[in-house]
Parts: C-alpha cells; sequence; structure tokens
C-alpha cells in the first residue's frame, strides 16, 4: 500500500504545476479501497493533495466505502483526513 500511494504522491506533484491556475473542488477516492488504507497514509495522500493543489474550502472529498470495511473509528479517521463524503 505504501508504494501505491507513493506512486500517487510521484503523479500528484507531477501534474500540480500544469493545475497551478485552478481551484479544486472536488477530490475523489475510489474503487472501494481507500478504506483499507491505514490512517497515516490516507492522512499524507490528503496532505499531499492540499499541499500541491488549491483546493478550495468547501470542496466535496469523497471517498468510495467498503461497507464491510466501515466502522466508526475509520469514519473517525477519514473526517480526520478532510473527507467530508462518503
Amino acid at each position: 500500500m505504501a508504494a501505491y500511494v507513493g506512486a500517487l504522491f510521484r503523479d500528484l506533484r507531477a501534474y500540480a504545476p500544469a493545475c497551478r491556475d485552478y481551484t479544486v473542488d472536488t477530490v475523489f477516492l475510489g474503487g472501494g479501497t481507500p478504506t483499507t488504507l491505514p490512517a497515516y497514509l490516507l492522512r499524507g495522500l490528503m496532505g499531499e493533495i492540499y499541499k500541491n493543489y488549491n483546493v478550495s474550502p468547501d470542496a466535496e472529498i469523497t471517498a468510495e466505502c467498503n461497507p464491510v470495511t466501515g466502522e466508526r473509528e475509520l469514519f473517525a479517521r477519514m473526517r480526520a483526513a478532510g473527507i467530508n463524503r462518503l
């Protein structure tokens, strides 16, 4: 998982210069698997997005959630990472 998220970091950094004039109003983490990431990777991924892109303060930040992996602690971690929609 760490290697995959590291690859996402590299892609986010690579595309950031081309997007500097844009404001991001939607972030979507999909596939049902974001809920399997350890909290530190989820926080790191969201931090990388905020560090490299102009994210609107009222952006919709969505993560798909597999109902089997959904639990109160997970939702608290996701909210703390900036995710505001499932």
